[in-house]
């Protein structure tokens, strides 16, 4: 992938989270990678720390809390 390619967020997730989460990965490197999440209405993610992985969260609509 081009550096400056643009990418459409695809309608089909690649992979379903355990929280129900559909993740669709936008950008996979050796060093880390980049993806989106759309949780379902209603549905709750917990925040937990990983032992090998940082993560960073942004939130495009609904409520996020610590």
């Amino acid at each position: 992938m081009d550096i400056g390619a643009t990418k459409v967020l695809p309608p089909d997730c690649d992979v379903l989270a355990p929280d129900g989460a559909e993740v669709r990965v936008l950008l996979a490197r050796a060093g880390g990678s980049m993806a989106h999440f759309r949780l379902p209405a209603g549905q709750v993610s917990r925040a937990v720390r990983h032992r090998t992985v940082e993560e960073i969260w942004y939130i495009l609509s609904g409520t996020g809390a610590f």
